[in-house]
């Protein structure tokens, strides 16, 4: 820094107050300073390219993607920036539904990947169903599994009309879990990225489905039973059905 022109570093280091005037909503000036001094006590690595981004004029969306990209390991951080900004700005950063299930459950998963939260956000905004299913699996399980739940209905048929061999309601898999049957469905896709992505999502859950499977219905362990990840696991008998009525 002691090397560069006083125009150089005022792009890297921008006055705080001057961000604030530009980026924060009226009634959270105060929000943003404290988001500003939590990013000046990260790594160089992190505040100076959050910092230029946050400098950038944000007609377009480069700048939200810079300052998503430079805090992606900072969740935390992010959501406070994103907090502290006027509505307009807020949007193209982090657009969260006024649902609050929904929007509690993508916060959540902006604390631990803002560039996978902010790319389905924006999914389900624009009804992107084919980006937002991708965003999906490549959200950890757990994230992935509680946007799901909190979807609507409308919002998961067109997630899952995405797949051309896509799982019913009333799929065995889909039922004990519908994140791990979106993974194996894209998983067989024709197309290269949702076949690379519902590969990792479905490798991803292996782990569980193998602990727990002696608790499985019988149905689901010989549907995933031909896979090669369960392959060595035993396959309980189906129960034969209880049939009612006069025995002759």
């Amino acid at each position: 820094m002691p090397l560069l022109d006083a125009r150089v570093r005022a792009e890297l280091t921008p006055d705080a107050d001057a961000l604030v005037a530009h980026l924060a909503h009226p009634d959270r000036r105060e929000a943003l300073r404290l988001a500003l001094d939590r990013l000046a006590a990260l790594p160089p690595e992190v505040a100076i390219p959050t910092r230029v981004a946050l400098g950038r004029p944000w007609n377009s969306r480069d700048a939200a993607a810079a300052l998503t990209h430079a805090l992606h390991a900072h969740g935390g951080v992010f959501l406070e920036i994103a907090d502290a900004l006027t509505d307009a700005l807020r949007a193209r950063l982090l657009p969260l539904p006024k649902d609050s299930a929904l929007a509690d459950a993508l916060r959540a998963l902006a604390q631990d990947d803002p560039v996978t939260a902010r790319r389905l956000t924006h999914a389900l905004r624009s009804k992107n169903r084919r980006t937002a299913l991708l965003a999906l699996l490549e959200a950890t399980p757990h994230h992935a599994s509680a946007v799901w739940q909190a979807l609507d209905n409308a919002a998961r048929r067109g997630v899952v009309s995405v797949l051309a061999a896509a799982p019913s309601d009333a799929d065995p898999l889909a039922v004990f879990d519908p994140i791990a049957a979106l993974a194996l469905a894209a998983s067989q896709s024709e197309h290269d990225d949702l076949r690379n992505v519902g590969s990792a999502a479905f490798a991803a859950r292996c782990a569980r489905i193998r602990a727990i499977w002696d608790d499985l219905p019988p149905e689901i362990q010989q549907m995933l039973g031909d896979l090669p990840a369960f392959a060595d696991l035993p396959i309980a008998l189906a129960r034969p059905a209880i049939r009612r009525g006069r025995r002759w």
